[in-house]
């Protein structure tokens, strides 16, 4: 399921997507390090992602622990989708227009571009045989 998160929220998802089945007490000592913030500011973040459907609570032994129910993926991909949207109102081409023209691409970009865009060529014409059948 696909989550939009703002930045702080990205922040404390880094954390459990890196430490699953953290507790309270863990997230605040990380959170605390890497972003300054208390146990509140790590709680209210977290209650927040458990009703966005991010985050899943579970009863342990002795504290709550904290799981990421959304992927890396899923999310990085809503990221993507609505910076897309709003940037260049949703062409992809637009994006990588403006990539290259500011020479942003490096030889490696310029691969993986390539690769991409041949498996995408490749699930279309699977597409297109599937519903020729």
């Amino acid at each position: 399921m696909p989550v939009a998160l703002s930045a702080g929220e990205w922040t404390l998802m880094d954390a459990l997507w890196a430490h699953p089945g953290a507790t309270l007490a863990e997230l605040t000592r990380t959170l605390g390090e890497r972003a300054g913030w208390k146990k509140n500011t790590v709680l209210v973040m977290l209650e927040r992602l458990e009703k966005k459907g991010a985050v899943r609570v579970v009863q342990g032994e002795r504290a709550r622990r904290y799981e990421p129910a959304a992927t890396r993926e899923s999310c990085a991909a809503e990221e993507s989708r609505r910076f897309l949207d709003r940037v260049y109102d949703g062409s992809v081409g637009l994006f990588v227009s403006a990539m290259a023209s500011e020479n942003a691409l490096t030889p490696g970009d310029l691969d993986a571009l390539r690769r991409i865009v041949r498996e995408a060529e490749e699930k279309a014409a699977d597409g297109e045989e599937k519903r020729d059948v």
